[in-house]
């Protein structure tokens, strides 16, 4: 997965030849904030090929904003804002008293993520398109962008296509990677019915020799009742050795 590319990358970096041992270790997950997300994460940190490098006594596993926290400011009280495709906050004052807010993920929160933002500017345009709003510079810029010719393209932008969540499970399992699906479950980036099960597969699979995937696949409900305000995405692939 990217956490082993990641941690074998840099060691490929400091050019050690002797056998490499990590006596301290701190890797910082977005989405791990709830005592379960913890133990998973573990989990997933060690893993066969990773777990003979590192000391679980000295080996620290947080959210990502501790890290940032830590590596971007050497003061006694500081703070930390994080607004990319989802929102955080944390802070921590010279007694040690941690805080934060956000981090509830784009349903219940995220605002002043890229998302929020996102999906403000595309009500803002639909909303000036049909008198509810002002006008706005953003329809003609975001149309452009999108290369759609007017605002009501954006129903079928919007609703026929693959929707987020279901285009990450879809490349995942297409790039065979069961590890990185996982954690995108967890950070609420995609979302299926039977994850669990898909994923223990897909794992299953790469045991038993498979190496490759190919989506075969990839249907909604609107396809087929042409409703697409609310839809259910259906996919199938295969598992198997070049």
């Amino acid at each position: 997965g990217n956490l082993n590319t990641a941690v074998f990358d840099a060691v490929k970096k400091l050019k050690v030849t002797r056998d490499i041992y990590f006596i301290s270790s701190c890797f910082g997950f977005a989405g791990n904030d709830a005592g379960e997300d913890s133990k998973t994460y573990r989990k997933i940190v060690f893993n066969d090929k990773l777990n003979s490098y590192l000391n679980p006594k000295g080996t620290i596993i947080c959210n990502d904003t501790r890290i940032g926290l830590e590596s971007g400011s050497e003061s006694k009280n500081k703070i930390i804002i994080i607004a990319g495709a989802g929102s955080n906050c944390f802070g921590i004052n010279e007694d040690g008293k941690q805080a934060g807010a956000s981090g509830w993920d784009f349903i219940l929160a995220d605002e002043g993520s890229g998302y929020s933002v996102g999906l403000k500017a595309l009500k803002a345009i639909v909303k000036a398109y049909d008198g509810r709003g002002e006008k706005t510079l953003l329809s003609k810029t975001i149309l452009e962008e999108l290369n759609l010719n007017e605002i009501p393209d954006l129903i079928k932008w919007a609703y026929g296509r693959l929707f987020p969540k279901d285009k990450k499970v879809e490349e995942l399992v297409n790039n065979f990677d069961p590890e990185k699906l996982m954690l995108e479950f967890l950070r609420n980036n995609a979302e299926m019915c039977g994850g669990g099960p898909v994923i223990s597969a897909m794992i299953a699979s790469k045991i038993m020799g498979a190496n490759s995937s190919k989506i075969l696949n990839y249907k909604n409900s609107g396809d087929v009742t042409g409703d697409r305000s609310a839809v259910v995405g259906y996919l199938s692939a295969a598992f198997y050795k070049k």
